[in-house]
């Protein structure tokens, strides 16, 4: 207020205006006041012929003269058209846009001004655009097939009767009918022009051009433009060409919306728009989007489709927008001023130009014009749900600014069309077959769409098909036949292969033989030949060793002579060597030369002195090897002078190889002995030397150093002359020695080579036979290896042979298995088995058995259908390998869920889990546990969720999305879709906004453990939903391997090895097999001969035999197992009995529901607590075992059937315990056959026969109902002519009727000698239901054992054993229960307290969520206990901690705990805590029970025998506290008679019970003697006593406490009757115990001191409440039932009963007149009372004709549904008062009585009342005896009684008080004068005693002078209200005695009753007045009054 300032407006007039059919229809009168209101209706129809007639006329003014003169008719018709529309097609709350109005008109006209001259020549076809027009406006809104053949007839006749002249009947033909279509693009999308489609083939072409152009430039859309896609493009470009044109279109998802409409925009030219969905997208983007829209229409006049789908709309708040567009196109706030200012500057040339003044209002109307031309809104919505029709409700421009076009269900032609167009490319056999393929697939859809119906009846659960469900199924059909086609194929092939290489080997072996054959003769003549040839060759040899010795002798002695030679030459050869240096010297000196230098030399005329001596030496040594150089005969030289020499150096290099050539002539002897005398005579002088020749001349001394070095040389070879010779000689001896051993070796030789040929030959002849014989063996081999080949390999030939014959013929199949499995892949998923067989077995099969055996017929004999027999689908689409792993992955081995796993596995779509069990989650774990996979679990809102999805996305990993809700965040549905984007060799998707690389191997798997969500149609259309709820059958055989491997863990182990093995085995022998044929294709050549191919084949196929073998031994092995598991059916059986019992339980509460794993804990329980039987199965005979095996599993059923039942127990209220019970002895009687099923829902559902006949003497006793139930019995076989005996013995029955306990006397008659137990339950169910509780108990009892009905005491530390870290502890809180004392106790024991910070207790509320969150993370880590209360406060933040507990158990510390306690939600069908915790916690509901014995020893058991010694009077405190406990055990227990025990619900609790404890222990130790009066008020008071705020339920109380807390205690006193006080001396703690269970009387009202009527009703009504929740649990039977159509009906007959008698108002003015003179009278205020009854009669009277018109309009469509008329229709049908809903909007209960009564009954008490008004009015004379419970305020009336006495008396009106007299008047009529000082009531009824009458009355007294009688006496049996007589209301004064008190003044009179009177039952706040009702003194106290709750009421419940 601080901040708000003063702020005055002037010159304002405010101008509104409502819709009178929509929103709320009332107006406060306070604000209506301000305004001058006028009712603006609809323009009469000659204003609206004038209207448009205006508009059309001139619009045709160009048109011709035919179409001008029709202009009065088309608008006459189109105005009847539209009346006629408007009358027949309602609104409704589903149809809620039926709603016409001018604005439909003018939509029609608005279409016929598109008209142009051109195209329209004639009025035929000016009328047809009018009849187009129309659909277009009306048609188009119909929401279904039948409505728009209605409209059809309309337009159709309305045609006929204003343009009768014009055919039309063809445009409504109901087959092969013409279009009635205008479109823009007739001729082409170039070519706009609004003209008539006269041929809709023409216009598809050109629409699939169009298509064509679109995909070349946009993202690929594959569409097939059947009949109505053709339609619904022209419909949404006739909307969007139009200006301020808005599309709405619905659809379910998948239909074509988004597509058609991308595809439309496309011809129009404009570009699509579509906003981006991101995590972070909020309302400032969308504005930012709108701005970029605006300003691309706006400012560059482009346009623009906004398309925008209902799923992109995350915020409600964005329609705030979208509604502003549609409406006007400006969106307030939508532009910053600065922006506007751009968007002015940038439109004023513009606006210039139009010839508008530029400012700023003309540049913004401009603006918006553009927007409105250029911006068109598409909206794509589903119709599935109630998200529609609230927005369209809270945002009416939805559905008012746009032109609806609703996408209606494909018709079967454009499905066939549509599979006609895909599958044409696809080999399907003959044309034929190809037909039957494709009209399969339309029938199966639409047979689809038949099954949901039936199913979402019969099991309650939603499933949709779409359009894009049809067409995946299309699909995945191509590609399954494609890859099942690929693998016949390549296997077909694989198998001929291998079969031709032993067919070849067989051909191969045949000729072996005859070669072989061959062979042997031609090895054995080799072999003859060969051994002639070896004899000869031994003659030869002997001859040729003979000769060789003697050779050999030759060859020593010419060896002896060849080593004396080679000394020899040793020897010289070491002489010549010495003089080999000399040599060499000689020839390096020459080396050294020059040949300059010697040329130089030969050129000197002259030499040095003595130079010419070394040249005249080399001379000497050339003489006659030198050519030309030669000695004279004389043997001397001719000349050594020096020209002589200068002559011979003319050719140096000759003259140089001359003097070299001088050592080879040495060395051989050749030079002449003369030069080297002649030249020593040179050697001998001093000079020649070569040092001194070097001074002279270098080449003088190089030809000096070789002529000394030469002559050196050839000394030393003269010396060893002689040793040269004797070597010659020797060498000569060594020749001739030789030649004579080489003549005698050529002998040898001759003889040698003569042996070496024959040896050769022999050789050869060897070789031949070695060869002969090597062919034999090799042929032999071959033929070995090729027969061991065949042999091996000749099953395998067969089978093979056999395989490809199957393997054709499969390819031949295949079309028609590959439709059956890909239709069992789209479509079974969501469904149940019995469905799935049903679909299959029974629809799919025999339509195509049917249309395949047609073909058959017509072709002849020896047809084969493309369809397997018995085509498994399972094996069609895995593989007993794929199975095997699936199972080793954790998929359970039951049928369903090898089913799932084939959907799951083969769907194209991504696949979306219904695990409620989880079994499915699991296996998706272990399937994609692979570290390649990456697998990544999330959940939606996780933070990172977008992140980790992005990663996967990129490198192909796998996503698992747990935990869904029943939507899917918007940012998803592109990865949901597959929406991906081309690009080159890559795909791309958009993830928000931003693009991700798309791997091929990415993985995505949905999950969630909703039991029955319901998911819309296009998430279905988008996923695979697969349910893997567990099926019976399948749990029991899971069951069934559980409990044989806690059983016979050497079974279980064997099995799990064998199945293993045989796995492997399977697995092996494919891969043998391909081996084998692998090696088959692979070998080259001759087969026969590659030995290690054979050899490895025959290895392959003995290992093939070995484990053919162990895997026949395997099976029969495991069948013998299978026989002893068998033997524990039963158990497995009996156990899934129960699970699915437990998982019914949630349609009784919510809080009943229960997980697979949890119930798998409490079944492995009641196995561990059954422990080990008898001796070992070694020591036993056959017949022992089988007798042990059955003992054992009788032991195990009952253990885990009561394990099971305390465990479901333990979390079930009070009230559904028997009833649990009872539904599980039933089930298992039924499972047992031990009871037909037909007697069971006999009972469960009642019986009443509609013509039960007479009743003869039954009439005088018998309620007609039970006498109509009794004859519903003789229906069952037992019971024939009972109702006969009953007539005949009616006298017993009656005895038995009117016996208490009529479940244990004895039944009449001979009948009872036939019964059953399950038949006296029936019979009590007819007669006295009111017993049938005890009965069931009793039954229960009997059948099942006492534990099933007698529950021990909460133990917390029980049910803590069952907890762990990962478990969390669920309490249910109650009024007077509180768990925090037992989790603390607990935790003391275990060392866990607040005290060391390892226990914190938080209640939960605002702020308390993030330091809950922190202590449940620190404690799992750390360990601690945390406990969580009032969670129900919390119920948005409980997901999170669910989640929170669930990431935290993963690695907790063991000594985690988690306990939550929560409010049970005020209706049991309501949710307040989220499912998946509830089903992982041990829910704990310790409700105090209602029994007083188990409240009794629960209350003792709260204490210890201490309690006692800690006391000073033990004795005393013993039988005080018993008498305590029993107190507390009554009050606990009253609960459970309803407001006639405690008129509310009060939470008296063991806490209470504890303190008064230890005060009793306080006040017993500090007072001598037992201060009884202290007790009692400290516990009636304070403790018990705080709780109570009604003063009658304190008056209880106390009575209990003055009644059990006295001396008598000590003295046997009696509690109830028949129980007494036991004697505290004779007693100890544990004997109280055993008193209380085997001395407690039979449970009964007695026991709380009531009439066993106070039970009847409660009885009655728990044992209906019981059938109801058992027939609730049976789930939906037959889903028969009244549909909304009958609803419908009823609702208008209850409106039709109640408006035809619904009584006019009172007429208050005149009544106001007619009381002003009599309200100063005496009867003044009653005169008040009248009329105020008569005003508040009259708003009830006026709400309800209201309220009642209202809902009429409504349901006629007038008026929009509100939830007020909604709530009025449910009442209607429930029959119920409208408002008594608490959550009802309906005013009637607000403006009416306190009443229980149901609508009808309570209608006709208003109209009494009403008539005792209109009486009372008439004279305003008031009744003698008025009939109180007519009034709505009876107080006021008494009030008024109290203030005419008092004026007649004169005393105070706060002096008196009101006193009560029963009169001996039973009618009203009998009143005859007014009642002194008071006034007389009737029409009461007495609860729980009635009024004395006749003899019983006792003596008459008489009361201001009115004769009064009788006392309050016991009711009779079965009398629940008695009726009073006339009561006589006194008015007296208060006495100082009295006690003044809220109630009235008490009198505390012991001969008076002091009575509350209520108005209804419900007592309470319906309380009105204390009456005092005498009693006899003598026979009775006020004490029994008190406790059987006797009141008056002013109603009954009737």
């Amino acid at each position: 207020l601080q901040k708000m300032t003063l702020k005055k407006i002037g010159n304002t007039q405010v101008v509104s205006c409502m819709n009178p059919t929509a929103g709320c229809f009332t107006i406060n009168p306070r604000l209506q006041r301000w305004f001058a209101t006028f009712a603006v209706g609809l323009p009469g129809s000659t204003s609206l012929l004038t209207i448009y007639q205006t508009f059309l006329d001139g619009h045709l003014h160009s048109f011709s003269d035919e179409i001008k003169g029709q202009s009065t008719n088309l608008i006459k018709a189109a105005l009847g058209l539209h009346n006629n529309v408007s009358s027949t097609f309602r609104k409704t709350a589903i149809n809620f846009h039926y709603e016409f109005n001018i604005r439909h008109i003018s939509n029609v006209f608005q279409g016929l001004l598109v008209s142009s001259p051109e195209n329209f020549k004639t009025a035929e076809k000016f009328t047809l655009l009018w009849l187009h027009e129309s659909e277009r406006v009306y048609g188009d809104r119909l929401v279904t097939i039948e409505d728009l053949a209605k409209y059809n007839a309309l337009a159709q006749a309305q045609c006929k009767k204003v343009f009768p002249s014009f055919p039309t009947a063809k445009y409504y033909a109901k087959e092969n009918s013409d279009p009635l279509m205008f479109c823009h693009f007739s001729e082409g999308i170039e070519d706009i022009a609004y003209d008539q489609v006269k041929n809709l083939l023409k216009v598809s072409d050109i629409l699939s051009e169009c298509l064509n152009e679109y995909n070349d430039t946009n993202a690929m859309m594959d569409l097939v433009l059947f009949d109505d896609a053709v339609r619904h493009v022209a419909r949404i470009v006739r909307i969007v060409r139009n200006e301020g044109g808005h599309a709405l279109l619905v659809g379910v998802g998948g239909s074509g919306k988004q597509s058609l409409a991308r595809l439309a925009a496309f011809i129009c030219g404009y570009s699509v728009f579509q906003i981006v969905i991101s995590s972070s997208y909020s309302i400032n983007d969308l504005k930012d989007d709108l701005k970029g829209m605006y300003n691309k229409a706006g400012l560059k006049d482009e346009g623009v489709m906004f398309l925008l789908t209902d799923s992109q709309i995350t915020n409600e708040r964005f329609l705030i927008y979208i509604n502003d567009l549609l409406a006007s196109g400006e969106i307030p706030d939508l532009f910053a001023a600065d922006e506007i200012d751009v968007i002015m500057n940038s439109l004023a040339n513009k606006v210039k130009a139009s010839g508008k003044v530029v400012d700023r209002k003309n540049c913004w109307d401009y603006f918006i014009g553009r927007i409105r031309k250029n911006l068109h809104v598409c909206l794509c919505f589903s119709p599935v749900g109630d998200g529609f029709r609230s927005r369209a409700m809270r945002f009416p421009a939805l559905v008012n600014c746009t032109v609806i076009d609703i996408f209606q269900p494909w018709p079967k032609d454009a499905l066939y069309k549509v599979a006609q167009k895909i599958l044409r490319p696809v080999e399907l056999g003959t044309d034929k077959e190809r037909d039957v393929i494709e009209r399969f697939l339309p029938f199966s859809f639409e047979a689809v769409n038949v099954a949901t119906i039936s199913y979402k009846k019969k099991e309650r659960r939603c499933v949709y098909t779409t359009p894009k469900s049809y067409l995946e199924f299309i699909n995945s059909y191509t590609c399954l036949l494609d890859e099942k086609r690929g693998e016949v194929t390549a296997a077909t092939l694989r198998l001929e292969n291998g079969l031709s290489k032993l067919r070849d080997t067989s051909k191969r072996v045949a000729k072996l033989e005859l070669e072989l054959k061959d062979m042997l003769e031609n090895a054995a003549i080799q072999k003859e030949n060969a051994e002639q040839l070896a004899e000869e060759v031994s003659k030869e040899k002997e001859i040729t060793e003979k000769e060789t010795a003697n050779a050999q002798v030759e060859k020593e002695q010419v060896a002896k002579i060849q080593e004396e030679v080679l000394q020899k030459q040793q020897d010289t050869e070491n002489d010549l060597a010495k003089a080999l240096p000399a040599v060499e010297e000689a020839l390096a000196a020459l080396d050294s030369l020059d040949e300059k230098a010697l040329s130089n030399c030969r050129n000197m005329q002259k030499p040095p002195p003595k130079l010419d001596e070394v040249f005249a030496a080399a001379m000497c040594l050339l003489a006659d090897i030198m050519p030309g150089h030669k000695r004279e005969k004389n043997g001397k030289l001719k000349d050594t002078s020096w020209e002589a020499a200068k002559k011979l150096m003319s050719n140096i290099k000759e003259y140089v190889l001359n003097l070299k050539k001088i050592s080879t002539c040495i060395q051989d002897g050749t030079i002449d002995e003369r030069n080297f005398k002649d030249v020593r005579k040179y050697l001998d002088q001093e000079y020649f030397n070569v040092k001194e020749m070097q001074n002279k001349n270098s080449a003088a001394a190089g030809i000096c150093n070789f002529v000394i070095n030469i002559v050196k040389y050839y000394d030393t070879v003269k010396d060893i002359e002689p040793k040269k010779q004797a070597l010659k000689e020797a060498t000569n001896q060594l020749n001739d020695a030789n030649s004579k051993l080489t003549s005698v070796m050529d002998s040898v030789a001759k003889l040698e080579a003569r042996l070496e040929k024959l040896t050769t030959e022999l050789k050869e002849a060897n070789r031949s036979k070695q060869e002969a014989m090597d062919a034999v063996v090799t042929g032999e081999r071959k033929l070995n290896l090729a027969q061991r080949l065949t042999t091996a390999l000749s099953s395998e030939n067969q089978r093979w042979a056999e395989n490809v014959v199957a393997l054709k013929q499969k390819d031949k199949l295949l079309p028609g298995d590959a439709l059956l499995a890909s239709a069992f892949v789209a479509y079974m998923g969501p469904f149940t088995k019995p469905f799935r067989v049903h679909l299959m077995e029974n629809v799919f099969r025999p339509f195509l058995e049917k249309e395949f055996r047609k073909i058959s017929n017509g072709t002849g004999e020896g047809y084969t259908f493309p369809l397997s027999q018995n085509m498994d689908v399972v094996a069609s689409l895995t593989t007993n390998a794929d199975v095997a792993q699936w199972n080793a992955d954790s998929l359970p081995a039951d049928v369903v869920s090898t089913e799932n796993g084939c959907i799951v596995c083969n769907s194209n779509r991504w696949p979306l889990i219904i695990d409620p069990q989880l079994q499915g989650i699991s296996w998706i774990k272990q399937k994609e546990s692979a570290p390649e996979r990456n697998l990544k679990i999330v959940r939606l809102g996780q933070h990172d969720l977008i992140q980790k999805l992005e990663i996967a996305l990129e490198n192909g990993y796998t996503i698992l999305i747990e935990n869904l809700g029943e939507s899917i965040d918007a940012v998803l549905m592109p990865v949901i879709q597959r929406s991906t984007i081309a690009r080159g060799n890559k795909q791309f998707i958009k993830l928000g906004d931003k693009e991700c690389d798309f791997n091929p191997k990415f993985r995505l798997y949905l999950h969630t453990k909703l039991s029955n969500p319901h998911y819309p149609p296009e998430i279905q259309a988008e996923t695979t939903l697969v349910n893997f709820t567990v099926t019976m059958m399948g749990l029991e055989d899971q069951l069934l391997n559980l409990v044989v491997e806690k059983e016979r863990p050497d079974l279980a182990s064997l099995s799990n090895s064998l199945v293993q093995q045989q796995n492997e085995f399977t697995i092996q022998m494919n891969q043998l097999e391909d081996d084998i044929l692998h090696k088959l294709a692979a070998a080259e050549g001759d087969i026969t001969e590659n030995v290690e191919l054979i050899e490895g084949l025959e290895k392959t196929k003995e290992t093939c035999d070995i484990i053919q073998q162990k895997s026949e031994l395997a099976k029969k092995t495991q069948r013998d197992i299978l026989v002893t598991s068998e033997k524990y059916r039963s158990v497995a059986n009996r156990s899934a009995l129960l699970f699915f019992l437990m998982t019914d339980l949630v349609k009784i509460h919510t809080y009943y529901i229960y997980s697979l794993a949890a119930f798998q804990q409490v079944f492995y329980r009641g196995i561990e607590i059954s422990g080990s039987d008898g001796p070992t199965e070694s020591e036993l005979t056959d017949d022992e075992k089988e007798a042990k095996v059955k003992a054992r599993c009788d032991k195990l059923l009952n253990n885990i059937t009561l394990s099971v039942f305390n465990y479901v127990r333990r979390g079930l209220f009070e009230a559904d315990k028997l009833t649990v019970a009872t539904l599980l002895t039933l089930k298992i009687l039924v499972n047992d056959g031990k009871v037909d099923a037909d007697e069971v829902e006999f009972l469960v559902n009642g019986g009443s026969s509609i013509d039960p006949g007479n009743m003869g003497p039954l009439q005088e006793w018998m309620p007609e109902s039970i006498w109509a139930k009794v004859k519903a019995l003789e229906t069952l076989p037992r019971f024939k002519g009972f109702g006969d005996s009953m007539q005949s013995d009616s006298d017993e029955w009656r005895d038995w009727f009117d016996t208490e306990q009529a479940e244990e006397a004895q039944i009449p008659g001979e009948i009872s000698t036939i019964l059953s137990a399950i038949d006296r339950l029936m019979l009590l169910r007819a007669m006295r239901p009111d017993r049938l509780m005890n009965s069931l108990a009793s039954f229960v009892t009997n059948t099942m054992g006492k534990d099933y009905i007698s529950q021990k005491p909460f133990s917390m530390s029980s049910a803590f054993e069952e907890t762990n870290k990962r478990t969390p502890m669920f309490f249910v809180l109650f009024a007077g229960v509180d768990p925090t004392p037992w989790v603390e106790g607990l935790g003391k024991e275990k060392g866990i307290s607040t005290e060391n910070r390892r226990f914190v207790n938080i209640s939960m509320g605002q702020g308390q969520e993030a330091p809950a969150e922190a202590v449940v993370k620190q404690f799992a880590q750390e360990g601690g206990w945390v406990m969580l209360q009032n969670c129900h406060l919390m119920s948005s933040w409980v997901p999170k901690l669910e989640r929170l507990l669930e990431v935290v158990s993963e690695g907790a510390h063991e000594d985690f705990r988690c306990f939550i306690s929560a409010e049970p939600p005020p209706m049991a069908s309501m949710i307040n805590m989220p499912e998946s915790l509830m089903q992982s916690c041990i829910k704990v509901a310790n409700e105090a029970p209602s029994d007083v014995q188990s409240n009794l020893i629960r209350a003792w058991d709260n204490f210890s025998p201490d309690i006692f010694e800690s006391c000073n009077k033990p004795g005393q405190m013993k039988a005080c506290l018993f008498s305590l406990c029993w107190f507390h055990a009554i009050v606990s227990g009253r609960r459970r008679f309803g407001q006639q025990g405690w008129s509310r619900k009060y939470s008296f609790n063991t806490g209470d019970l504890v303190i008064c404890s230890n005060v009793l222990r306080s006040y017993l130790d500090a007072n001598p003697i037992v201060p009884w009066d202290d007790l009692r008020y400290i516990f009636g008071e304070i403790m018990y006593g705080g709780h109570i705020t009604d003063a009658w339920d304190r008056r209880t109380c106390n009575t209990y406490l003055q009644e059990y807390q006295q001396n008598g205690l000590f003295h046997e006193l009696e509690l109830a009757p028949g129980f007494k006080s036991p004697n505290p001396s004779d007693f100890d703690y544990d004997a109280y115990i055993k008193y209380t269970e085997n001395s407690m009387p039979p449970e009964s009202p007695l026991l709380f001191g009531m009439h066993p009527n106070a039970e009847i009703g409660f009885r009655t009504n728990s044992t209906e409440k019981l059938f109801f929740d058992i027939l609730a649990m049976g789930g939906g039977s037959d889903g028969a039932g009244s549909g909304e159509g009958s609803q419908r009906n009823a609702v208008r007959e209850t409106m039709t009963y109640i408006q035809e008698r619904l009584p006019e108002e009172f007429e208050m003015v005149s009544l106001s007149l007619k009381a002003k003179p009599l309200l100063e009278g005496p009867a003044g205020p009653y005169i008040v009372v009248a009329l105020q009854e008569c005003s508040r009669m009259n708003a009830l009277i006026s709400e309800i004709r209201k309220s009642i018109s209202d809902l009429d309009k409504g349901l006629k469509g007038q008026l929009n549904m509100s939830q007020a008329m909604e709530d009025l229709v449910s009442a209607f049908n429930m029959n119920q008062w409208p408002g008594r809903d608490p959550f009802s909007k309906c005013m009637w209960e607000k403006l009416a009585w306190p009443s229980q009564k149901n609508l009808s009954s309570q209608f006709s008490d208003m109209l009494l009342r009403v008539d005792q008004l209109a009486k009372w009015t008439e004279e305003l004379e008031t009744p003698k005896s008025i009939w109180l419970p007519g009034l709505f305020n009876p107080s006021s009336y008494l009030t008024a009684a109290q203030q005419v006495t008092a004026r007649d008396t004169g005393v105070a009106l706060d002096k008196m008080t009101i006193e009560t007299h029963f009169t001996n008047m039973w009618d009203a009529s009998d009143v005859k004068d007014y009642a002194k000082d008071g006034t007389y009531i009737q029409g009461l009824y007495l609860e729980g005693a009635r009024w004395s009458q006749g003899e019983g009355a006792g003596d008459a007294y008489e009361v201001s002078g009115t004769i009064c009688s009788g006392y309050l006496c016991n009711s009779k049996l079965k009398e629940l209200m008695s009726p009073a007589p006339v009561i006589y209301i006194k008015i007296v004064p208060i006495q100082q005695h009295w006690e003044a008190s809220s109630v009235g003044f008490l009198r505390h009179d012991p001969q008076i009753y002091e009575c509350p009177v209520y108005t209804t039952s419900f007592r309470g706040p319906t309380y009105v007045f204390m009456a005092t009702l005498r009693i006899d003194d003598s026979a009775s106290t006020v004490a029994k009054w008190t406790l059987l709750g006797v009141a008056l009421l002013l109603q009954t419940n009737d």
